[in-house]
């Protein structure tokens, strides 16, 4: 089957003071063929007219630079930051044998650093008007600088007595934690090279599923992956058990089936097993446990990068966030990585809560860049399964 795909990305970036635009079109065709699934690249295929509409035309880029300069004029009142934005409008089309499907995603994503303070980014799609995304998401992102700002550095001495009892992640945080280190150790491709499970064990209040539904504007997906199959949900973990994988193809007695987990960032790489929209259920508040923050904590406010090796089931997390005595924020920390094992990590949560949210971003694996969405309801991770290293945390 010959699958052809175009897309058309409008972008505006806000980088050092000055304001550029560009449009990207690429399109081009490829073939799945036998049951070994191999995929032969052709250049060829029709691109986008000409007049076809992009919600970026219609941008007042003298308006929108000028939010950008003020907003970096308020942060540089308060330390040396660098902000980079980028606005994109991503409409991609893609034809089969007896078929086509549009998609359309929009972005935000806001970049902040300073060399004191540590480096921050943050992602949203556009609302139905784009100055007030930017407003809220810069409100927001003021709001968190100023507090971080305002809070002394946390003195080793103090640490050093204040045993770590655990970390806790906030939805966004929580979504980030479990995309990294359940999701992407059920891709079939990665599991497949190792023969070790570092996800048994897992809490039984741990459920996890992959759906687009209701999401399909945060990461682009309509009705079929890139190899033109349907998307259906699909239940990944049940009961803290492994009950499926995120596989391009599975067997089903001498059938092969899909799930639509086939993705690639452009018609001329190969569709490779990816996450779509995976989120970690909420539970029920008498199944939640107790959150008991007395005595230290560290709130991971923001995850910033992530990863995980297969072979053994030890994970890092890099981020910013707040250490806590008591329930109350003491400092900041602007540079904050969190190490541990899964099969200790996930084996027993402190906490898990009643409500999530869903979020997106870029999700980089074998060169290709795809966009996923995350979610998760507040978790606490036990300290004596993590180990904190970074600024105001060395001796943690």
């Amino acid at each position: 089957m010959v699958i052809t795909r175009e897309v058309r990305e409008d972008s505006i970036m806000f980088v050092r003071g000055n304001v550029s635009c560009w449009r990207n079109v690429i399109g081009g065709s490829y073939s799945w063929g036998d049951s070994r699934g191999r995929v032969q690249i052709n250049s060829t295929g029709k691109i986008f007219e000409e007049d076809c509409p992009l919600r970026l035309d219609r941008v007042n880029r003298e308006v929108f630079s000028g939010l950008c300069i003020r907003f970096q004029n308020l942060l540089a009142a308060i330390d040396d930051f660098r902000l980079g934005l980028v606005v994109r409008d991503r409409l991609e089309r893609i034809f089969w044998e007896d078929g086509e499907d549009e998609r359309r995603c929009s972005s935000i994503k806001i970049s902040l650093a300073s060399r004191s303070w540590g480096a921050y980014s943050t992602e949203e799609p556009i609302s139905l008007d784009l100055g007030e995304s930017l407003h809220r998401m810069f409100e927001r992102l003021y709001s968190y600088v100023e507090e971080s700002c305002s809070l002394s550095a946390l003195s080793g001495s103090r640490c050093t007595h204040s045993r770590l009892r655990g970390v806790l992640l906030p939805p966004r945080s929580a979504g980030f934690f479990f995309h990294e280190t359940v999701g992407h150790m059920l891709e079939s491709d990665v599991r497949g090279l190792y023969p070790g499970d570092s996800l048994t064990g897992m809490d039984e209040r741990i459920n996890v599923i992959d759906d687009i539904r209701g999401n399909e504007h945060l990461v682009g997906l309509t009705k079929v992956d890139d190899l033109a199959c349907t998307m259906s949900p699909v239940s990944l973990v049940e009961q803290g058990r492994v009950r499926r994988l995120v596989s391009i193809r599975y067997a089903m007695g001498d059938d092969f089936s899909s799930a639509g987990f086939a993705r690639a960032s452009t018609c001329f790489q190969k569709p490779v097993p990816r996450m779509r929209v995976t989120r970690v259920l909420p539970v029920s508040p008498s199944d939640s446990g107790t959150l008991d923050l007395a005595g230290h904590w560290f709130l991971l406010e923001h995850a910033l990068q992530g990863s995980v090796i297969p072979g053994t089931g030890e994970f890092k997390i890099s981020g910013s966030g707040f250490h806590m005595m008591d329930g109350k924020r003491i400092s900041f920390s602007g540079s904050i990585v969190l190490t541990g094992k899964l099969e200790n990590a996930l084996r027993r949560l402190v906490y898990i809560g009643s409500e999530s949210a869903v979020h997106a971003a870029d999700c980089g694996k074998m060169g290709q860049a795809v966009r996923v969405g995350y979610g998760a309801p507040t978790t606490a991770l036990s300290g004596s399964t993590l180990r904190l290293t970074g600024s105001g945390a060395d001796e943690c």
